[in-house]
């Protein structure tokens, strides 16, 4: 989503294109993953988090649908589920993650700092608007209760999003739209390229 403070800026993930402007997009990744899990599984499912480094509903899996096909392949094979995300396009794939849900768990995190609208739209150009993101949370509370989803109110930009106001604010709108959790760090990681 080119959140200006995004961690997968550092050198230390070797991304060498162009942040923004390339994606690098894998082709059959999940059924790559499918065999990698039939051939891996001896134990227990353990918890997957897709976009661990990268949100896994950057726009152009609107298009490409590799998260939702992941998902598919975790549903197939029961893997408990913890995302986050600063999109609304998650609930595309709500009937996967109620499946998620129904046989292991399923918990979804969405990234919200501010409430702000400008100041979203500059430190988080991509994504989705702080209030459709609220929606989606409430959605998926109303439609799938079984999910647990809440808010991640990380990072907490010094002298941006530190005010009470914007705090009280981000929390206050979760609680309203059914969050079952909020977790806070009002810390920032600043590694090396990220440095302004």
């Amino acid at each position: 989503h080119a959140c200006i403070y995004c961690d997968a800026r550092s050198d230390r993930y070797f991304l060498q294109q162009n942040f923004e402007n390339e994606i690098i997009i894998k082709t059959n990744i999940d059924k790559i993953l499918d065999l990698r899990i039939k051939r891996a599984r001896k134990l227990l499912p353990d918890v997957v988090g897709p976009g661990g480094v990268n949100d896994a509903y950057q726009p152009i899996e609107k298009k490409v649908e590799n998260t939702r096909k992941i998902l598919q392949v975790l549903a197939k094979h029961k893997f408990p589920l913890n995302i986050a995300t600063k999109s609304k396009l998650i609930i595309r794939d709500l009937d996967v993650l109620k499946k998620i849900a129904g046989d292991s768990w399923c918990t979804i995190g969405f990234s919200i700092t501010t409430t702000n609208v400008v100041l979203a739209k500059f430190l988080e150009p991509y994504s989705s608007k702080p209030s459709e993101r609220l929606e989606a949370l409430k959605t998926i509370k109303n439609e799938a209760p079984n999910i647990q989803v809440g808010t991640y109110f990380i990072p907490i930009i010094p002298f941006l999003e530190d005010s009470e106001n914007n705090m009280e604010d981000v929390i206050r709108k979760s609680k309203e739209a059914g969050a079952d959790f909020l977790l806070f760090s009002p810390g920032l990681t600043m590694r090396d390229s990220r440095r302004y």
